[in-house]
């Protein structure tokens, strides 16, 4: 009995056991490779295979934010701030600012914010990157203004929008028929600093057309803020009126008195004209209205406001 036992078990590499210690020993070897099968699996996947756990098209959570690159020779011309003791002088401040920024406007090298958009900001204390991102502009120039008699201290300064540093700082004390040279200096000086190649004659495109006298000019901005805050662009808000239309045209009438060569009063005159009488008289009463403006009756004429309508 014992040998063949022994006998069967020199052969039970070739005979199928079914016994329990068989039935045991075979379960056993199937979770042995089960086992090793998992740590397999483990391996390739967690320590050869980083990030596979991660989806690849999952975007991220925050994209970043893009660049601020304004042109490189673009600006905006805040309104200055009026220095002096008189506030009613604000109409000064805000008339050389326009008039910089129209002198700046005439250098095609140069990409200038409109008005609108600048003096938007007047008074709103907001800081040179937030006014630079709104109207995407590289460059700030604003300044300050203070009148006294007849001269005039204007400080101007231009600030890279970028970095919140000064580009150029400069002080002007002037007398007032020195004004229109001021302003070529003043754009002459930024289109330098921005590196600005500059196509002709600065004095040429920034002095066409303006005026040399001191009352000239004064009374032009006196006209320009009397028609900004009557003319049709307020009418909305309720602001437009004959009264206040009607100063306007007459300090646009003083300053062309007081320099008869002032091209560009004589322009904004017949602006205001036109204007005026699109907003508040019927298509017939145009010349009429005009002409009582200019104070030149004789050119109340029905027939020939007819025959210039028709």
């Amino acid at each position: 009995m014992t040998h063949r036992i022994e006998k069967a078990g020199s052969r039970i590499g070739f005979v199928k056991c079914n016994g329990p210690v068989c039935r045991a020993a075979r379960e056993q070897t199937r979770l042995l490779s089960m086992c090793g099968n998992v740590a397999g699996y483990f391996v390739v996947d967690k320590l050869m295979l980083p990030g596979r756990d991660v989806p690849r098209s999952e975007a991220p959570a925050n994209p970043p934010t893009p660049a601020f690159n304004p042109p490189a020779h673009s600006v905006a011309v805040l309104p200055f701030t009026n220095m002096s003791e008189d506030k009613a002088k604000d109409y000064f401040s805000d008339g050389l600012s326009e008039e910089l920024l129209n002198s700046l406007a005439r250098i095609t090298e140069l990409q200038v914010a409109a008005r609108t958009s600048s003096f938007y900001f007047k008074g709103e204390h907001a800081d040179l990157a937030t006014i630079a991102h709104k109207l995407n502009v590289a460059s700030i120039l604003e300044g300050s203004v203070r009148r006294s008699g007849h001269t005039v201290r204007v400080t101007a300064q231009l600030n890279n929008a970028l970095t919140g540093y000064h580009l150029w700082s400069q002080t002007y004390d002037r007398d007032l028929g020195d004004v229109l040279k001021l302003q070529t200096d003043i754009a002459t000086a930024v289109a330098g600093v921005l590196r600005v190649t500059l196509l002709g004659d600065v004095a040429v495109k920034t002095e066409n057309g303006g005026t040399r006298n001191a009352a000239a000019f004064d009374a032009y901005l006196r006209s320009s803020n009397a028609y900004r805050r009557f003319g049709p662009a307020n009418l909305a808000a309720g602001g437009l009126n004959k009264e206040g239309l009607q100063a306007a045209v007459d300090s646009y009438t003083e300053a062309i008195r007081a320099d008869p060569d002032y091209a560009l009063a004589y322009a904004a005159r017949a602006i205001a004209f036109t204007d005026f009488a699109r907003a508040l008289v019927a298509v017939g009463n145009i010349l009429v209205e005009a002409a009582l403006l200019l104070k030149r009756p004789a050119f109340v004429q029905r027939d020939l406001i007819e025959q210039a309508i028709n």
